[in-house]
């Protein structure tokens, strides 16, 4: 069995980016762009989705640890939109026979939403779909 590969990673509705925007991941990346421009919100929002998985399994987004602080879920949404939802897409290949053997390629969505009011955050919805239906939805969870 090879190694999950990220390939893609699509932001929505956290920091600088108000609408979806998708990165593709190589081996080796190289972001550049002006100041204020979101380069430093690819990166801790790759940080926060590792760190949010190894420490709550996704059920919600460590937004504070030792090697970021982020404040409150209201802070970390765009401030430019009235959605109240942050989602984060990606795409991971080389997974044969890390889900049943059923295809190299998945696609992951996640939404998460205000609980607490601002102060919290909690998965609110999980999807997830293989390579031969890309916007098709294989499994989708609503987290209670």
């Amino acid at each position: 069995m090879t190694k999950p590969h990220l390939q893609s990673l699509s932001i929505k509705n956290f920091r600088f980016f108000k609408e979806r925007t998708t990165f593709n991941i190589a081996p080796i990346n190289v972001i550049t762009g002006t100041n204020s421009s979101g380069k430093s919100s690819v990166l801790k929002a790759l940080r926060l989705l590792s760190e949010s998985s190894q420490k709550h399994g996704l059920r919600k987004l460590n937004l504070s640890s030792k090697t970021h602080q982020l404040g409150d879920f209201e802070q970390v949404k765009n401030k430019y939109s009235d959605n109240k939802y942050i989602s984060f897409s990606y795409q991971i290949s080389n997974t044969e026979n890390l889900f049943w053997g059923v295809t190299d390629v998945f696609y992951v969505h996640l939404i998460f939403g205000p609980q607490y009011g601002a102060l919290d955050n909690r998965l609110l919805e999980l999807s997830i779909s293989d390579g031969r239906q890309p916007e098709g939805t294989c499994f989708a969870f609503e987290m209670a």
